[in-house]
């Protein structure tokens, strides 16, 4: 469920099919599926597929291009960013234009994605191999975050806590993160590391502050505190 404009907005089932519901009218049927509701300029918008190809509706009409898939959709000032694919090249549409190189699925992921500062963020999962008794076998991953093309930094770890998605932050328009280098983590403010402890959780903006816990020493014998930017 989502606002969009003051009003509730949904998907759910009928007749077999997933259609969109919102102020009490159904939207989507002529579909095969209908998701994601979201707000763009103040209007109901939304995801619709139809012969295995995803789009973005809009005032009753296709809004975008055909996709293999659409996810992590966001809206700022009438400009709809998205993670999509088209076969195995996996990249980042934002106001019509591809802002991210493409990437190959198999060797890479995009996890995350958030407009912040006007700018496009997200995070590129590169699932790192190596061969062994003659076969390619994954050894882990790194993280790339990007500002549209350009990189901000790589990383060992920027899951956030119990998700399957990196935590990005906007704070007061700056991009904010927390991520693992090494035995140490991290938060990364403004394109600079900001700090550095054992471990960092529950990042959050309060009154345009930065704010988070960090804790020094083990899991079970260190200190774990609240640190918050003056």
């Amino acid at each position: 469920m989502v606002e969009v404009y003051g009003k509730l907005a949904y998907f759910a089932k009928k007749n077999g099919k997933d259609i969109i519901v919102y102020d009490e009218q159904e939207f989507g049927e002529e579909y095969d599926r209908a998701d994601y509701p979201f707000e763009l300029d103040r209007e109901l918008a939304y995801t619709a597929m139809q012969n295995g190809k995803y789009f973005i509706v809009y005032q009753g009409k296709k809004y975008s291009e055909e996709y293999d898939s659409l996810n992590r959709i966001r809206s700022l000032n009438g400009k709809v960013a998205f993670i999509t694919r088209e076969g195995s090249k996996g990249f980042v549409m934002y106001g019509g234009k591809k802002v991210s190189k493409e990437y190959d699925t198999n060797l890479y992921k995009i996890q995350n994605l958030e407009i912040i500062g006007g700018k496009v963020m997200y995070v590129v999962e590169e699932k790192r191999t190596e061969g062994i008794g003659g076969e390619s076998v994954g050894v882990g991953s790194r993280y790339h975050v990007f500002s549209e093309n350009e990189k901000v930094g790589v990383y060992d770890y920027i899951f956030a806590p119990s998700t399957t998605s990196a935590e990005l932050i906007d704070i007061n328009g700056q991009l904010a993160f927390r991520a693992q280098q090494g035995d140490k983590w991290v938060v990364v403010y403004g394109g600079k590391k900001a700090a550095e402890y054992d471990d960092i959780d529950h990042l959050t903006s309060v009154a345009g502050k930065l704010a988070f816990t960090a804790r020094v020493g083990s899991k079970d014998e260190g200190k774990t505190f609240i640190v918050m930017e003056k």
